[in-house]
């Protein structure tokens, strides 16, 4: 397994008012999701955010590479299909 990388604010769309990542954008098989973000908190992950949401024939495996994540315990919302469709959620 390759070195966890924490993310930063080039890594994900991240809304600072609500404390949300909003979208993941970047490439790392495991990342560690850090407690905030230029001292805004992070306490939710959005819908879909860490998600391939594309459509997908059945036998084409996702873009998405993320195969471990570690949340903060700041953490107190994730939303509907957050970590879906990407190498992570083939794993489970």
């Amino acid at each position: 397994m390759s070195q966890p990388h924490t993310l930063t604010l080039d890594d994900v769309s991240f809304d600072k008012k609500q404390g949300s990542i909003d979208a993941y954008d970047g490439n790392y098989q495991n990342i560690i999701i850090p407690d905030n973000f230029d001292g805004i908190t992070v306490t939710e992950i959005s819908d879909y955010a860490f998600s391939e949401v594309e459509d997908l024939g059945d036998d084409e495996a996702p873009e998405n590479p993320l195969t471990s994540v570690v949340l903060p315990n700041t953490v107190t919302e994730i939303g509907e299909g957050a970590f879906q469709r990407n190498a992570l959620y083939q794993s489970v």
